[in-house]
């Protein structure tokens, strides 16, 4: 005779388990401080690459006297550095972009897709997102700009 106790769900430990973390507060330690820091490591080049050319810039910049003609543009900076080096970093800065938003749109889908596998194992329906929701919510993860436009009204 089978024991009445237990039950025949073979999910039962796992969901009774993720439930006394949810109360307890511990399914959030999984993405801390080494989440955090990785997030950092992957947006931090691109604002110091940035920083250090207009640093340059505004540094090095010669002011050009009103003396007889002037030919300045009202929208140009005359620096007094080696222009192939500030092109080299504004190079560096457009080439790591769109590897940075790459790795943060992986980064940031990881305690979502724990979330989603969480709530599935535990049968909160209500809590998951419906197919329409779940193909909107890849597109954006899969950085298709035109979702950003279908996502927007849902938003406010």
């Amino acid at each position: 005779m089978a024991n009445p106790s237990k039950s025949n769900d073979p999910h039962s430990e796992s969901r009774t388990q993720i439930e006394s973390q949810r109360k307890n507060g511990h399914h959030r330690s999984r993405f801390g401080w080494k989440f955090q820091l990785t997030v950092f490591l992957a947006v931090i080049p691109l604002p110091t690459i940035v920083g250090v050319l207009l640093g340059l810039i505004f540094d090095n910049r010669v002011q050009i006297s009103p003396l007889g003609t002037d030919n300045s543009d009202g929208g140009a900076y005359y620096v007094n550095f080696d222009s192939t080096r500030l092109i080299t970093l504004a190079s560096w800065a457009s080439s790591s972009s769109p590897y940075v938003a790459a790795a943060l749109m992986t980064l940031l889908s990881t305690p979502l897709s724990h979330k989603l596998r969480r709530e599935s194992e535990l049968d909160n329906m209500d809590k998951l997102p419906t197919p329409w929701q779940l193909s909107l919510l890849m597109e954006l993860l899969n950085g298709k700009l035109p979702a950003l436009w279908t996502w927007a009204p849902f938003r406010t």
